[in-house]
């Protein structure tokens, strides 16, 4: 029942039931924070985001990267653990149509930099080697 060749009709299957649809996380991001801004939406234990507040930090740090020249089809590796910031860095990269490579947080320096050469040669672009590179400095928790 799962075969590749019965793919097509389950997707077709799922969107007319109303279970799929085109939306992406960054189109749902813009519609719930529109509708419901102040609505909560993340929470790490630490910090919690409200729809908006979670939406302007991501545009904001999408902004960034694309300051740093992270553009669409590049690769950003990320090494962070499961808190706020981690999903920022996704919804970032998302706007941009950049790709989001998590790095394990338990890896050292050593894995670390071996996982982001290699993420970055695979890259479309010089400037996905530089933020492959470039290790952000979080606030301490």
């Amino acid at each position: 029942m799962n075969s590749i060749e019965q793919q097509p009709s389950r997707s077709d299957e799922y969107r007319t039931a109303g279970y799929w649809g085109d939306d992406t996380f960054v189109t749902l991001i813009d519609k719930w924070a529109d509708a419901d801004p102040s609505h909560p939406y993340v929470s790490d234990g630490t910090r919690e985001l409200s729809y908006g507040e979670f939406r302007d930090q991501a545009n904001r740090l999408a902004t960034a990267f694309a300051t740093l020249g992270v553009r669409h089809g590049d690769r950003v590796a990320v090494q962070l653990p499961n808190w706020s910031e981690y999903f920022l860095v996704y919804a970032a990269c998302s706007r941009l149509g950049a790709v989001m490579i998590p790095i394990v947080v338990v890896y050292r320096a050593g894995e670390s930099a071996s996982s982001s050469r290699t993420q970055a040669r695979s890259a479309s672009s010089p400037a996905a080697s530089s933020a492959a590179s470039t290790t952000p400095r979080w606030p301490a928790r």
